[in-house]
């Protein structure tokens, strides 16, 4: 088993912390900053997208803990878009 880490310096709290937080930016979109201004607008995505921290900071707690968090067990992401019905 490869021991390879994403975040090397991290522990297991704080994994579960960052995961914690992922899934939040996930379910919740946060992760895009958009503006407009009459007819210019502009969207940024902040950091990294929350689908592949999910999957990093998942790897780091498989190296960390295998028994707890094996490998074949990491979470599934779905993404989902909701469109604004008022365009």
């Amino acid at each position: 088993m490869a021991t390879f880490r994403n975040f090397p310096t991290a522990t297991e709290a704080e994994l579960l912390e960052w995961l914690k937080d992922a899934q939040a930016d996930l379910a919740g979109g946060t992760t895009l900053t958009a503006w407009g201004n009459g007819g210019d607008s502009a969207t940024k995505q902040v950091g990294g997208s929350p689908e592949k921290r999910v999957q990093q900071i998942y790897a780091d707690l498989t190296v960390i803990n295998p028994t707890k968090y094996p490998r074949n067990s990491r979470p599934t992401v779905t993404k989902a878009v909701f469109l604004d019905p008022l365009y």
